[in-house]
């Protein structure tokens, strides 16, 4: 008979190959120009954008523009708790987000323009000081503790065998 004991271990991805070490290293390390581990947070990187328009220059000033908006949703994914995105505006003026970037660039190599399709993968830095003035003006706390990545192993124990990841999905309730 099946025993369903959870044991759960929580061990930083540095072990994972989901993870790129490159990747992790980044994000784990305060950033070299002058940014506090604190404010690390407030830089999102592999910010996605594809534009297409007349023009590749024309394309390529929107999806700026629509790159740091979503850039800064990502940030609020962070931030701040479900409840508190319900008081957020649906769509940010480009006012709005120009006051709170710090700075912009495009990971290196990902930038490709075709035709009218311009691509690219964005760095975005925000600042602090006006993210936090901009939620407290809205009432929205904000967290600003990252957590570090976590793996989550759950073992059963099946005739006191321990297994890991079978087919019976009891672990999963525990949840």
């Amino acid at each position: 008979m099946r025993q369903p004991f959870i044991f759960l271990f929580v061990i930083p991805f540095l072990f994972s190959q989901a993870v790129n070490a490159n990747e992790f290293s980044a994000q784990a390390a305060p950033p070299n120009y002058g940014t506090s581990a604190r404010d690390s947070i407030y830089i999102v990187r592999d910010v996605p954008i594809e534009v297409t328009a007349k023009r590749a220059s024309t394309a390529r000033l929107e999806a700026y523009s629509a790159g740091q908006k979503k850039a800064l949703y990502m940030l609020f994914e962070r931030l701040i708790t479900a409840q508190s995105k319900m008081r957020l505006p649906m769509d940010f003026t480009d006012a709005d987000v120009a006051g709170l970037v710090k700075s912009i660039r495009i990971e290196p190599n990902s930038e490709e323009v075709t035709g009218g399709t311009y691509r690219a993968k964005l760095v975005v830095e925000f600042k602090p000081q006006a993210v936090r003035y901009y939620l407290q003006r809205k009432a929205i706390r904000v967290t600003e503790q990252k957590s570090p990545p976590i793996l989550l192993l759950p073992i059963t124990y099946d005739e006191d065998k321990p297994e890991l990841w079978n087919e019976d999905d009891s672990w999963k309730q525990g949840l």
